[in-house]
């Protein structure tokens, strides 16, 4: 860079910081004079200005792209099961329905018959139920299928505990999204020492490209999105943590490369670092790169379980003040950061606070396990509304929920728990629906809620939703077999599927409530009895993998089986008259036995048992199943292994997990 002067490579520095017309002008009028390093760096920069912009309306057109192919998914399995012949067989009793199974009593009974066990080909089973072989395309298919649906086990982390890997397509699509950033960031860029400025431009460029996508992705009100993609909140979350690692190093690269560029270009010519560090224009973006840094370490899994309210707090403080600074920081940044702005807005302001936000008066109940708080309301229903709690809700969908009378603290909080009760009927006028929260106290929120459920029996409450789209919902309901598995709490996620599936309510009168009341100032805890109809096991099932049996209380809300006889309170010491409900648990498991030790079930081998049924029921393996798991990282793998490798041998299923990943 010695034949090259320092005034004209300060200009060409001064020169980047302008809007790009600007840019253009200049670079026309001094093109000619210019010496050739200077003029490939010039036009690296306008370059940069025209191609950087292309990004968003590529990640649109692949998304719409993702989207067309899911439909089109979805339209072609339609299209399949109305062309097979409906299978007019009686179905098959059910063996176990208020029965239950545990590991430290009975065990799940077997839906196995004699012939097949453990060790039988998933082949030769798949010829005894229709005499088909699969073509090699279609056992490539499957294979490939199954590779995409397999997850690996978790992987030591610096930033958490551990690092639990996602299934092997979400680390495709993830890989693939790196792919596309790292292509428009290298893209026809000279990778020399006199284009670092180039090439940090470049960067500055990508990460503000990215901030209505990161926006977008960690909005609450997402329905669009999840309609186009398919994919759940969980799936969105996990986009918005590597995107935001991916910016981090962008923005790293950005600043490193301004001062390398600063001791290339404005050293020489005697200037200080410490002269360039208080230009204004510089201030203010070292502000906003040290509040994206802060928002990077406060979001590392260590910090975000240890202070998950300060990680809240800091996520809106320090994200304000870097859009500010960044919006003053440079001309091209300004429309990206008013779009990211504005998706901010219209989730948080518009949405949440002006539309979807609702007050009640709620109940709250200590379970019997004495860590789980158990939150009731009555919702009222209006049905010409079109958003909000009163609009009414769908199984799987979730709710944000602020205890104000809790503390000045928790006035700003809002916390987000799946709706546990079943979902209020969309076909009849009902005025008002029975909602409740299963909330297990951990740390921060859910443990200052289970003191101050010890001494108050209501609270008024916010709730802002519901949030989450239809697709497992959907999915539920259109496949020929559906099998439920929840571990822990997250019998809140399933427990509202197996209602909308099995259950055809159309009032409040349907729902057998199960949980401690006060009626006229007396307590009353009402006494059900199981209802000896069974559901048909080979088509629906529902495992519940539980610490004890004390859990049990958290499902408070079962389906009747025939009216009450009577609805009068009784005093404490008499229960009232027995109503007959319908258990939606087919199978469940008590992992803590009386002693205190721990054995989990062996989940892969019930699944496995109720996909593939008995002999004697001549499952079709090309019939539509659909698995729905909720719970711990432990759970989810095992359960997804499993579905893959019943994917690879040619059944037809499709696996949805439900989980907030914070």
């Amino acid at each position: 860079m010695d034949d090259v002067l320092p005034a004209e490579l300060r200009a060409v520095f001064k020169l980047s910081l302008l809007p790009y017309d600007v840019i253009l002008a200049a670079a026309e009028e001094g093109d000619r004079k210019r010496p050739p390093v200077l003029r490939t760096l010039v036009e690296s920069i306008l370059f940069s200005r025209r191609f950087v912009p292309s990004y968003l309306l590529v990640l649109v057109i692949t998304v719409l792209l993702w989207g067309l192919i899911k439909r089109a998914k979805v339209y072609i399995s339609r299209r399949g099961r109305k062309s097979r012949p409906q299978d007019d067989r009686p179905a098959t009793p059910s063996v176990a329905s208020s029965s239950s199974s545990t590991l430290r009593g009975t065990e799940s009974p077997s839906i196995k018959s004699d012939g097949v066990s453990e060790d039988t080909p998933l082949l030769a089973e798949a010829q005894l139920s229709g005499g088909r072989r699969r073509s090699t395309p279609l056992r490539a298919w499957h294979k490939i299928r199954s590779l995409l649906l397999y997850q690996p086990k978790p992987q030591r982390s610096l930033t958490a505990p551990k690092n639990t890997l996602p299934a092997n397509e979400s680390t495709l699509v993830i890989l693939l999204f790196l792919g596309l950033n790292l292509f428009y960031l290298f893209y026809n860029m000279p990778l020399s020492r006199a284009m670092v400025f180039a090439l940090a431009d470049r960067a500055g460029l990508l990460f503000v490209a990215n901030l209505p996508v990161l926006y977008k992705f960690a909005a609450k009100n997402n329905e669009p999105l999840q309609w186009i993609t398919g994919w759940s909140y969980e799936g969105l979350n996990m986009f918005h943590r590597r995107l935001g690692e991916w910016m981090t190093v962008a923005a790293v690269v950005h600043v490193i490369g301004m001062v390398v560029a600063f001791y290339d270009l404005i050293a020489p010519s005697g200037y200080t670092l410490g002269w360039y560090l208080t230009r204004k224009i510089i201030i203010f973006g070292m502000i906003a790169f040290v509040c994206y840094v802060g928002i990077y370490f406060t979001s590392i899994g260590y910090f975000r379980q240890a202070l998950y309210e300060l990680f809240l707090a800091s996520h809106i403080f320090l994200q304000v003040g870097a859009l500010v600074m960044l919006f003053l920081h440079h001309h091209d940044a300004r429309p990206y950061v008013g779009a990211a702005m504005t998706i901010w807005a219209l989730d948080r302001l518009v949405s949440r606070m002006l539309c979807k936000t609702a007050s009640f008066v709620a109940t709250l109940q200590i379970a019997a396990d004495k860590e789980t708080v158990l939150l009731y309301c009555d919702v009222p229903l209006k049905r010409r509304s079109w958003v909000g709690m009163k609009s009414g809700w769908c199984a799987g969908q979730h709710v944000f929920l602020t205890v104000p009378d809790m503390g000045t603290k928790h006035k700003l909080q809002a916390h987000p728990f799946t709706i546990a009760s079943p979902a209020p009927p969309r076909e009849t006028s009902v005025e008002s629906w029975p909602l409740q929260l299963t909330i297990r106290a951990q740390d921060g929120f859910s443990r200052d809620l289970l003191e101050y459920a010890k001494l108050h029996q209501h609270t008024r409450v916010y709730m802002d939703g519901p949030y989450s789209s239809n697709e497992v919902l959907k999915a539920v309901r259109r496949s020929d077999r559906v099998c439920l598995i929840a571990g822990g709490s997250g019998i809140a996620v399933t427990y509202p599927f197996a209602w909308d599936r099995e259950v055809k309510s159309s009032s409040a009168k349907d729902i057998v409530n199960d949980r401690v009341v006060y009626a006229k100032g007396v307590k009353v805890k009402p006494s059900i009895k199981k209802s000896s109809t069974t559901l048909d096991e080979s088509r629906f099932a529902q495992f519940w993998i539980r610490q004890d049996a004390n859990h049990e209380a958290w499902v408070t809300m079962l389906p009747s089986t025939e009216e009450a006889s009577s609805s009068t309170a009784c005093p404490a010491n008499v229960s009232p008259d027995t109503r007959n409900a319908l258990d939606l648990i087919t199978h469940r498991f008590d992992t803590r036995s009386a002693t205190g030790e721990h054995q989990r079930p062996d989940v892969k081998a019930e699944l496995e048992a109720w996909v593939r049924g008995d002999v004697k029921q001549k499952i079709d393996m090309q019939q539509s199943i659909c698995v729905v798991v909720s719970g711990p990282d432990g759970l989810v793998k095992d359960v997804q292994n499993t579905v893959a490798s019943l994917v690879r041998v040619g059944w037809n299923i499709d696996i949805h997990v439900e989980k907030f990943g914070w």
